[in-house]
């Protein structure tokens, strides 16, 4: 099931939106894109609605990457350098697959 977007709550509560609002029939809505990918598979846009995600998206993690890695450049310069460390094991790669 090719899931979009995907929220969990505190409580673990999960909410998606996933091919039955790709593919559903009825007209509203109840996931949390809010309409925007709703019946899009019958439409044949989903893929274009996905792709148009995707630059945003990317850009947004690349400002998050540079952010982290302007805080782990400035905790470098401070006399603590056994934060930087422990700052540069814990960082993850991101990308938009």
């Amino acid at each position: 099931m090719t899931v979009v977007m995907e929220q969990l709550s505190s409580s673990g509560k999960r909410r998606q939106c996933n091919s039955r609002c790709h593919s559903a029939k009825h007209p509203k809505c109840t996931c949390i894109c809010g309409g925007k990918f709703h019946s899009s598979a019958g439409d044949g846009t989903f893929e274009q609605k996905v792709e148009g995600l995707r630059k945003p998206i990317q850009e947004m993690i690349d400002q998050a990457t540079e952010e982290a890695r302007v805080v782990v450049t400035e905790s470098c310069n401070s006399s603590n350098h056994a934060n930087h460390e422990i700052a540069v094991q814990g960082r993850l790669p991101l990308e938009v697959a």
